[in-house]
């Protein structure tokens, strides 16, 4: 395990200087033809062999439909998907995407993918193995706190890569840890909002002491930076990040999360709750169907403002 120290991908922050972080869901996988998650859905229902199919499930929040699908098994699904997902391969021409997202200026990335192609997009041959090599942690870890992804990272710096990857809703190399059904998701909102004081308490006396402030969790990050949402449809069922995106504006108003999807797609009840929360939705990145070509226009816009500065419109 790398100590503080060691991990030169770390910024220093200071009180009037935010990090950029990137926020990647799984809209990227799905453009390079990756799994999505209804047909997650549908082949924990086939297994489980549940009375029922797709069709009466569908509109439920993505919690519930785990739970409904797997009979309530959802531990053995997540084995399971686990187990299975590991083995997943990018394709020269994700390959090649994602090589280009890892170019942009910031460091630090949080995806929601329990998967690793950012991991395979610097070398890393698929494997359980290759993948725990990589995978550090902040600081020495309770029993408990290893069962969640809140200090865990994968450290790209072996690879020649500046870059830090948190998985913030778990890993399939570390199935205890993915977070899927209203049972996890409760447990990571109650890790995350005991979390938050420490967080705090930590943050005001070290820059009361003129020092410099290092995050010690994805959680630190999502607080405090500059955050760009991409691939992630922000569905009002992730209520770990709704109560985050709440308690970052109450405790840092001056940052700000940059939320990117195609106009016709942002749906209105999920932009009026982003207006609430403060978060910037940026509908305006032309979108002519082709989300591989839609993505790298949002990656120069985000490139433009993280050189340039926050205050682009």
């Amino acid at each position: 395990m790398a100590g503080i120290k060691e991990l030169r991908q770390l910024k220093e922050i200071h009180g009037s200087r935010r990090p950029d972080v990137l926020f990647v869901g799984n809209g990227i996988n799905r453009s390079f033809h990756g799994e999505s998650w209804e047909e997650l859905i549908r082949d924990a229902m086939e297994k489980a062999a549940v009375p029922y199919d797709f069709s009466e499930i569908q509109d439920m929040p993505a919690p519930m439909q785990i739970v409904l699908a797997t009979g309530d098994h959802v531990e053995q699904e997540l084995t399971d998907i686990s187990l299975r997902l590991r083995k997943r391969q990018i394709s020269p021409a994700q390959r090649a995407f994602l090589e280009e997202l890892l170019d942009l200026p910031i460091s630090t990335i949080l995806t929601t993918n329990y998967t690793y192609e950012l991991e395979q997009a610097t070398g890393i041959v698929p494997s359980a193995y290759n993948y725990q090599r990589c995978r550090s942690a902040t600081r020495v870890l309770t029993e408990r706190e290893k069962k969640l992804s809140l200090f865990h990272f994968s450290d790209l710096t072996f690879r020649d890569c500046e870059k830090q990857v948190w998985h913030i809703h778990g890993s399939v190399c570390a199935p205890r840890s993915v977070v899927m059904g209203h049972y996890y998701y409760g447990k990571l909102l109650r890790e995350i909002q005991e979390h938050i004081p420490h967080f705090l308490r930590r943050y005001k006396g070290t820059l009361a002491r003129g020092r410099s402030f290092v995050p010690a969790s994805w959680v630190d990050y999502f607080m405090m930076g500059d955050l760009y949402v991409l691939g992630f449809s922000m569905d009002l069922s992730e209520m770990d990040l709704w109560w985050l995106a709440c308690c970052k504006k109450r405790h840092f108003p001056d940052s700000r999360i940059y939320f990117y999807r195609p106009a016709p797609e942002i749906d209105p009840h999920t932009e009026k709750m982003m207006t609430a929360y403060g978060i910037r939705v940026c509908g305006g990145i032309p979108f002519d169907g082709d989300y591989v070509a839609y993505y790298r226009r949002v990656m120069e816009d985000i490139r433009r403002r993280c050189e340039v500065g926050k205050t682009l419109a």
